[in-house]
């Protein structure tokens, strides 16, 4: 069966944004656009906590001015190493020589203790990223959105490094706090051919997906873990309410096993039910195939953690 914009678009609409709920997929086509001699610039600027307030402004200011050039991108992750408190600014553009980039000139007014930047193919950049990968690590990632702020994302960084330290006593914890970007730009785009299940709105302003991550070493320690996680999302979550920048989607990629993603679609959930009885009567896909994210739950339905 082909699923697209003119055949059995009902089915295409639902499959942007659904996970894997509607059946497999086999392949797909993907409109992509060339690298200049497939050369990016890109790598980590890394800031400690004195230049926070900066790199905080610095960072949201791309997001709100991406429209200026569209070729810079960023996510920017808060963590603890050696007794630091440290903001990893991942920068790319897609071209060469992004550090002459007019956007991207306010990151070297403030002073890095690291910087690995440059230009580079593109499968060589992906292989760096890959490369600070740890395996065979317990794991848990946790999302939730919030429109463009400045004050929720200085508050979220205080919020997350008064939590973590409830972690100390937890083998390899390694708590991360990660900020992306979903641009006006990028929310304009997911209109295009039909639109997409998630219920993003293009008119509501920029978004930043606020993710969780932890890595840790025993399968004792998941509880615990698991609630830090939990408090630290429902804490930020709650924030983001009472500042009025709350935004209902979750984002399914960074989701965790206690939360209902397909629920923060909104009025989208019903629509994609109906869809799933057309075309899986049986609702193979519900009841038969294990892996995330249901129509109707969380994968793990716990009322202890944060749910969305």
């Amino acid at each position: 069966m082909i699923a697209s914009p003119s055949t059995h678009p009902d089915l295409y609409w639902a499959l942007r944004g659904s996970g894997n709920n509607f059946g497999i997929v086999t392949s797909f086509n993907l409109l992509t656009k060339p690298l200049p001699n497939d050369l990016l610039w890109g790598g980590t600027r890394s800031f400690t906590s004195d230049a926070f307030p900066t790199v905080v402004k610095t960072w949201i200011d791309l997001t709100f001015h991406s429209s200026q050039d569209p070729k810079a991108g960023s996510w920017i992750a808060f963590l603890n190493t050696g007794g630091l408190n440290i903001a990893a600014v991942e920068l790319w553009y897609g071209a060469p020589n992004g550090r002459e980039a007019a956007i991207l000139a306010p990151w070297w007014n403030i002073t890095a203790v690291a910087d690995n930047t440059k230009t580079r193919g593109h499968a060589e950049y992906v292989v760096a990223n890959e490369a600070s990968i740890v395996y065979g690590l317990r794991e848990i990632y946790y999302d939730i959105s919030v429109q463009a702020s400045y004050i929720i994302a200085q508050r979220s960084i205080d919020i997350f490094y008064a939590a973590i330290t409830a972690l100390d006593g937890v083998e390899n914890a390694y708590p991360v706090l990660i900020w992306q970007h979903i641009t006006a730009g990028s929310l304009k785009a997911s209109t295009r051919n039909g639109g997409n299940a998630m219920s993003l709105d293009p008119e509501g302003g920029p978004l930043h997906v606020v993710q969780l991550a932890c890595s840790w070493s025993n399968a004792a320690d998941d509880d615990k873990v698991y609630k830090v996680m939990s408090d630290i999302m429902r804490t930020i979550k709650e924030e983001s309410v009472a500042l009025g920048v709350q935004s209902d989607w979750v984002y399914m990629n960074y989701a965790s096993q206690f939360q209902d993603v397909i629920a923060s679609y909104g009025p989208s959930k019903s629509k994609l039910q109906s869809i799933a009885k057309k075309y899986d009567p049986k609702g193979v896909y519900q009841t038969l195939q294990p892996g995330y994210f249901k129509l109707d739950r969380a994968p793990i339905v716990d009322a202890r953690y944060f749910s969305h």
